[in-house]
């Protein structure tokens, strides 16, 4: 449990970017709003990908 605890308090950015990129994928594909929801999704992935390499990146460095 103390692992679990200690991931989600380093990578919780990423975890909530993750969360909101789902969220915005599941409205595009419930039909609500297409034109802007799947772009912001993708935005949102990309932008929790993004940290949990950087985050990942640094922590092998220390």
């Amino acid at each position: 449990m103390k692992k679990l605890n200690d991931f989600c308090v380093q990578y919780e950015a990423s975890i909530w970017q993750l969360i909101a990129a789902i969220w915005f994928f599941v409205y595009y594909f419930m039909g609500m709003e297409k034109s802007a929801l799947f772009g912001a999704g993708v935005f949102w992935l990309v932008m929790a990908v993004l940290d949990f390499v950087q985050k990942k990146m640094k922590s092998k460095k220390e």
